[in-house]
């Protein structure tokens, strides 16, 4: 399969999200996969150049009775983000674009603002971003 950013949007419109944290001086962009498409999310990394994928097993959910397969991650932090925004502005189609319009704004005061000051920056944006998922 090759990599088309409007595949990409559609993923994302349906399992990724977007993360502000600015406790932990970090922004962060997440899409969670059954591990079968690991490879999926290995291309995403690798077209994008930025982000990293791992394998979360999910056995403690199953010990305890939770049906649960193992999943994989691409997660993108900080100063890569971006390279997320470039690839998805204007090609989101459902309700994710809010998410996705304030975590771009929020992206651009992180990248802006000196080291010291991110979380700063960014705190804004994290109480825009809950109210607009409430």
């Amino acid at each position: 399969m090759d990599f088309s950013y409007d595949w990409f949007a559609g993923l994302v419109d349906g399992e990724g999200s977007f993360g502000i944290y600015p406790a932990h001086h970090i922004l962060r962009f997440t899409i969670l996969l059954r591990d079968a498409d690991q490879g999926s999310l290995e291309m995403i990394r690798d077209y994008l150049g930025v982000g990293h994928v791992h394998g979360n097993s999910m056995q403690a959910a199953r010990d305890r009775g939770v049906l649960s397969r193992d999943c994989c991650t691409y997660q993108v932090n900080g100063l890569e983000c971006p390279r997320i925004v470039d690839a998805l502005d204007g090609r989101l189609r459902t309700r994710k674009r809010l998410d996705f319009d304030i975590w771009k704004q929020a992206v651009r005061a992180y990248t802006d603002a000196p080291r010291g000051q991110r979380s700063a920056a960014i705190e804004p944006f994290k109480d825009q971003l809950e109210e607009v998922r409430r």
